[in-house]
């Protein structure tokens, strides 16, 4: 419901748009930190349980595209959105970007897994690592 006097979203001024794609993708961006976090937590149970570095398993570059995949996924729920204005966000609206951002991002994720062929399978295991029965480790994102 648009407040009378308040523009419509696509009515919005290039710096308000400005504003709230860095908001939406901000928080969509602290979303993605949530699903990290908790994926930190179990390869460092799987780290200790291999005696191996959690530096050793956690790949950087891939949590890095994990959190742009965060900050889009939280960019295009605020262009979806209807009635956002800028000059009155509410929590409720950033909360939505930040779980857009943690459920778009493992919904992006997946589909990436499923048709971008993974480097493993083409270079062989890049960590070096083996499990206690002597294979190959391959190394593991945040995600776990």
């Amino acid at each position: 419901m648009i407040v009378a006097g308040t523009p419509a979203p696509a009515e919005l001024a290039v710096t308000d748009w400005l504003q709230l794609i860095l908001l939406a993708g901000l928080a969509g961006a602290v979303g993605q930190c949530t699903r990290i976090i908790v994926g930190i937590k179990k390869v460092n149970d799987q780290a200790s349980a291999t005696n191996q570095s959690l530096g050793d398993l956690v790949d950087l570059s891939r949590m890095v595209v994990s959190l742009l995949i965060g900050f889009t996924a939280g960019v295009l729920a605020s262009l979806v959105m209807p009635n956002v204005n800028i000059h009155a966000m509410t929590a409720e609206m950033i909360l939505a970007f930040a779980a857009a951002g943690y459920t778009g991002s493992d919904f992006i994720e997946g589909i990436m897994s499923r048709y971008v062929p993974a480097t493993q399978a083409s270079n062989g295991n890049s960590s070096g690592s083996t499990s206690s029965s002597g294979k190959p480790t391959p190394p593991l994102n945040a995600k776990g």
